[in-house]
Order: C-alpha cells, then structure tokens, then sequence
C-alpha cells in the first residue's frame, strides 16, 4: 500500500461574532498586530506593516478613529508557516474586543471580551501569499466597519 504526503488545506471560515449591540458608542480603536513565527512570514511576503496598513486603510475613510491608546482594541493575528515544500499557511484572526459588563448594574464589574470576530485558513505558495493575506484581513476589517455602522 503506497501512502502520499502532502499539505492539505482545510478551510475554516467562522461567521462573525456579534452580540447585539457590542459594538455601539464604539468612537475609537487601538489597532494591534501580532504576526507568530516572523522567519517563515517573511519568507511569505507576509510583514507587519502590511497587515497594519490591511486594517488602517479602510478605517481612514470612516469615522472611526485610530487611537493610541483606547478602550477597543481591534487586532489581527496571524499565525504563518511554511512547510518543507515552500507552502506557505497562515491562520488568520481579526477581532474587537472592549471593556464588557457581566451584570446589568451601573457598577458591575468589567472585563474585557472579544465581541466581534472572524477568521480564516489560507494556503498557498509564496508568490502573492502575502498580498491574499493582507487582502483577507482588508476584507475582515471591511466586514468589521459595516458590523460597526449598522450598531451605531
């Protein structure tokens, strides 16, 4: 019996979380990017700063603001590998999370929870790997914003 070995891609697409109203009185965000295992990303043409420019240019033509610091934090993090045969894979994560209330009381206590978020596996070769990675965090920025406006 022959047996093949080879990279398989198994796609995960979860739908968006969104509770309601989360993301109401949002006015502001603090961007953050964590990009895992940065010697295979960059063999990827995946980079930091390409994932930030993913999430700040279509943030620019909202109204919402990108702050330094700030209560909502909407981050991308993503996960690159690269197998033996020069495949790249990549785990894609794009969430907001924000200060939350447990209880209904004016003074209950806050934590901070992820109240809105989507990700994503994707597989290729290095040639446009890190252009279809930016243009998914791009796409679940844009999925972001339009849950946004629709809360406000």
């Amino acid at each position: 019996m022959r047996h093949h070995t080879g990279l398989f891609a198994v796609l995960i697409c979860l739908a968006p979380l969104s509770y309601g109203q989360a993301l109401g009185g949002i006015e502001s965000v603090t961007l953050a990017v964590d990009l895992e295992r940065e010697v295979d990303a960059r063999a990827c043409g995946v980079s930091v700063a390409s994932i930030d420019a993913a999430m700040r240019i279509p943030i620019s033509n909202t109204r919402l603001v990108v702050a330094k610091v700030g209560g909502a934090v909407l981050s991308a993090g993503v996960n690159v590998l690269q197998a033996p045969n020069g495949q790249c894979a990549a785990m894609i994560a794009v969430a907001l999370s924000r200060p939350v209330s447990l209880e209904s009381a004016i003074n209950s206590p806050r934590v901070i929870g992820e109240v809105w978020g989507n990700r994503h596996v994707l597989i290729g070769f290095p040639q446009g790997f890190g252009k279809a990675v930016s243009d998914k965090v791009e796409d679940f920025t844009k999925q972001f914003l339009a849950a946004w406006l629709k809360d406000r």
